[in-house]
């Protein structure tokens, strides 16, 4: 993975778990700037006050959209339809979720908060029939832990390269999904 800002990585966390929600529910896509890769910081930019606004920001955002996924996988008028992908689809909604948990989990929750977590990506997509209401508990975990961790970045960590933690499998790291980045 290539380095950049902690502000451009939780940008990207941010559109990701909005393009997935956007993917299968039509959730209104974040227009949070993806910042500069430039060598200027964004605290030199922005000033301090700006950098703090922004993970409050971010941090709003994230709740906003984990609730819309949570009352997206809600609405489903059961467990099998979350896991079923209709012509045209690549994965089920269901799929989508666990990629979103495994995304924010690892970039986030372990990189930047220091939770234990062991990514699997590839089961991320294999994985098929967890019940709607395991689907919605992970969702809230997510709710619970990840906003908290941005709102807890500092202005100094904004401007850090990202990931400073090296991930915890290769293997994991350098696997890849069609269609998904």
């Amino acid at each position: 993975m290539p380095s950049c800002s902690m502000r451009q990585s939780l940008s990207k966390c941010a559109h990701l778990l909005s393009y997935l929600s956007a993917a299968w529910a039509r959730i209104p896509l974040l227009s949070v700037s993806s910042g500069t890769d430039h060598g200027i910081s964004t605290t030199a930019l922005f000033g301090k006050e700006r950098a703090v606004t922004f993970v409050i920001d971010l941090a709003s955002l994230f709740r906003r959209d984990l609730s819309r996924l949570r009352r997206q996988i809600d609405s489903f008028p059961n467990g099998d339809a979350i896991w079923l992908t209709p012509p045209g689809v690549t994965n089920s909604a269901g799929n989508l979720v666990l990629h979103i948990e495994g995304n924010l989990r690892e970039y986030i929750g372990r990189q930047l908060g220091n939770l234990a977590y062991v990514r699997n990506r590839p089961q991320e997509f294999s994985s098929k029939g967890l019940p709607k209401e395991e689907l919605i508990r992970r969702i809230a975990a997510l709710c619970r832990s990840i906003p908290s961790i941005v709102e807890s970045i500092s202005a100094t960590q904004i401007d850090e390269v990202y990931p400073s933690r090296p991930p915890t499998d290769a293997s994991v790291r350098t696997s890849s999904h069609p269609g998904i980045s």
